[in-house]
């Protein structure tokens, strides 16, 4: 399957407030305390993995993984930013077994390790430039290495990120190291286009440092004079595609890495020929097949200290996507008799680092406010809070119920794509930081895979939601993720606010069941909370068009207004021209992308034909009448936007009108 295949484009408000004249001063300690929550997240979920092999012992090296989710210096497609959570997706998958060619076990926590993302995208939206981003990205990675016996296996993101990891790597163990880059292209341009952090300058930057002695290139089959000159320049053994037949034996029997601290590995895909690997952003016929690449892996002789694979660009993966599986290595551990107190404590420190980063990127975009001249006027500021949150499984190869937790960096992608302008249909230009702002992910994968539960997943969601609202004049728009987020954040709002909402809910289905398939918390049955909790007085729902028996007696249960599609052209007018929030805190709207007929939206995992129109969402948006104290958009499935990203610029424009609505 195709995904959307959109440019970004960096959005930074911060450049915008400086040409306001907010002082320098206010703006460069905001981004300080967000680099500081962000490399706080990176070391605590380090730390707890670190202290817990150190106490199951007999290790000396494990592997760790730290996405590095960066695509602005690609010179051609910005795709392999989203590459980090596709590629755990396909380990975990169950598609295959989890043992390795060579019998390790990657179930085995002394195996392979997660310290999650570098915060990339939350970090560069607060305005901080690529000399301190590449900063960023190796203290991280030297925060990894902090704790023994973790080993950083990165992924990108494109290849610019190699030159800020090989620095910490050779900076930390104290002098370079020996290295082997597989890829189609040398990437040792001096500054490509004009970026020195530029993908295809990134060795260039790793020999002018000094960080490595030796410089292996395989696979090469895309060279210029510059790069040739340049590898002579620096001493490179440049091996081309067009004399591997007679370079293989050699390069199968590789041994690397005495006299200097180690081997560093650099795996770009595209050096593997594009009918192994298709979803790259240059495509380079020509290349290694990818026993070819096992081979020199499997037979190099060299104690490996680090390694990244990048360049993978999922929106050219033209393979169909591959359902994923929480994979809890503190599973493993409780049951090796870990004290539950150091898992526990762990946790805390991760689930308090998170909620840092998000307090910190709220905080910045609040203090800069306060600068502005009349912004009392803009006290309905939208604060656009973006939650990431992986549905529960329902079979283990299930993609249908996934795919939300891919959305929101896509959903973001395409609100600043360019091929819109940024003005709303009400006339409001997002570009104004006053309008619309980012307090970024809640890192809701890495807190998981530390072993925390839904119920303390559920709170850690409803507070993050807290210091969003705790920041006058932000409102929270929260972009699943599954609709079970809908419980933990209207709760968090009710309780902020002091009281019930009315709750506006667009929907194929009423997501009332008691409890679904066993599961409290599913997307199923995230009103059924929200009702039971008294978190909200009226709760009409509109475009229902799946409901059994269960779904209509909880609806008579709760009281709960049910509009479905077999009478919307009766409904019409009515629901065209609702008022809300009356005698009570204000409106929620959540809206389910699945509430639009296929035609409009197909990229939903359940799919309900006979629904609403775009044009009949945005009339009943735009005629409400009511003040709107939060929303949420959810339910979009990348996996399943197999026209032209259509499904994304659908969502996107959801949030735009949204955001035209809740502004003040």
């Amino acid at each position: 399957m195709e995904m959307s295949h959109i440019g970004s484009r960096a959005i930074h408000y911060l450049q915008k407030l400086r040409d306001a004249k907010i002082p320098a001063e206010l703006i460069e300690k905001g981004q300080d305390r967000v680099i500081d929550a962000s490399l706080t997240l990176i070391r605590e979920r380090a730390k707890l993995k670190g202290e817990l092999l150190r106490a199951l012992g007999g290790v000396k090296a494990s592997s760790c993984l730290l996405g590095v989710p960066l695509g602005h210096n690609s010179s051609f497609l910005q795709g392999p930013a989203f590459a980090p959570p596709r590629i755990r997706e396909a380990i975990w998958c169950g598609s295959t077994n989890s043992a390795t060619e060579e019998g390790k076990e990657l179930n085995d926590p002394r195996v392979l390790t997660d310290a999650g993302d570098v915060p990339v995208q939350e970090i560069r939206d607060c305005g901080v430039d690529d000399d301190r981003l590449m900063n960023v990205i190796s203290e991280s990675v030297k925060l990894v290495m902090e704790e023994h016996p973790l080993r950083p296996l990165v992924l990108g993101g494109d290849h610019s990120i190699s030159f800020p990891v090989v620095r910490a790597v050779s900076e930390k163990l104290g002098g370079p190291v020996d290295i082997l880059h597989l890829d189609a292209h040398p990437d040792i341009y001096h500054c490509f286009e004009g970026n020195k952090y530029s993908h295809a300058s990134s060795f260039a930057r790793i020999m002018e440092g000094g960080y490595a002695r030796r410089l292996l290139q395989v696979g090469i089959r895309s060279i210029t004079d510059e790069g040739r000159e340049q590898g002579k320049r620096f001493g490179v053994e440049q091996y081309e595609m067009r004399t591997f037949s007679r370079d293989r034996q050699f390069l199968e029997n590789l041994k690397l890495g005495e006299g200097v601290k180690g081997v560093y590995i650099s795996i770009d895909v595209d050096c593997l020929d594009p009918a192994f690997a298709p979803g790259v952003s240059h495509i380079e016929p020509g290349g290694l097949s990818f026993r070819d690449v096992l081979n020199i892996l499997h037979n190099l002789q060299a104690e490996v200290v680090a390694a990244d694979v990048v360049e993978f660009n999922p929106q050219r993966d033209t393979m169909a996507n591959i359902g994923s599986r929480a994979v809890h290595h503190f599973q493993k551990l409780r049951a090796a008799n870990i004290p539950a107190e150091l898992i526990k404590e762990g946790q805390e420190r991760v689930i308090d680092a998170s909620l840092t980063l998000i307090r910190e990127r709220a905080k910045l975009r609040v203090l800069s406010f306060d600068k502005q001249g009349g912004v009392a006027l803009f006290c309905g500021v939208l604060k656009s809070y973006l939650i990431e949150l992986y549905v529960r499984q329902r079979e283990r190869y299930c993609v249908l119920w996934e795919g939300p937790a891919f959305a929101p960096p896509l959903i973001r992608e395409a609100m600043w794509c360019g091929s819109t302008n940024s003005t709303t249909e009400e006339g409001k230009d997002l570009n104004d930081p006053r309008v619309l702002s980012d307090a970024g992910d809640l890192p809701v994968q890495e807190i998981r895979d530390c072993g925390v539960d839904d119920d303390r997943l559920m709170n850690v969601v409803g507070e993050s939601v807290k210091l969003v609202m705790e920041e006058d004049p932000l409102r929270p728009l929260v972009l699943g993720g599954d609709h079970s987020i809908s419980y933990p954040v209207v709760r968090a709002v009710s309780e902020k606010l002091g009281g019930p909402v009315d709750i506006l809910h667009l929907d194929a289905h009423p997501d009332l069941y008691h409890s679904f398939e066993g599961n409290y918390y599913s997307h199923a049955s995230s009103f059924a909370r929200i009702m039971e909790g008294g978190y909200a007085r009226r709760l009409l729902q509109v475009g229902i068009r799946s409901i059994n028996y269960e779904g209509r007696e909880q609806g008579k249960k709760f009281g709960v207004e049910q509009y479905e599609m077999r009478t919307f052209s009766r409904d019409r007018q009515m629901l065209e021209n609702l008022k809300l929030g009356e005698g009570v805190k204000g409106v929620y709207i959540s809206i389910d992308v699945d509430c639009l007929d296929p035609a409009f939206a197909p990229g939903v995992s359940h799919l309900e034909p006979g629904g609403l129109s775009f044009r009949d969402v945005l009339n009943i948006i735009h005629n409400l009448q009511g003040d709107i104290v939060a929303a949420d958009v959810v339910e979009f499935n990348p996996q399943r936007d197999i026209v032209g990203g259509m499904t994304a610029m659908v969502a996107a424009k959801l949030v735009r009108e949204l955001t035209a609505k809740m502004s003040k």
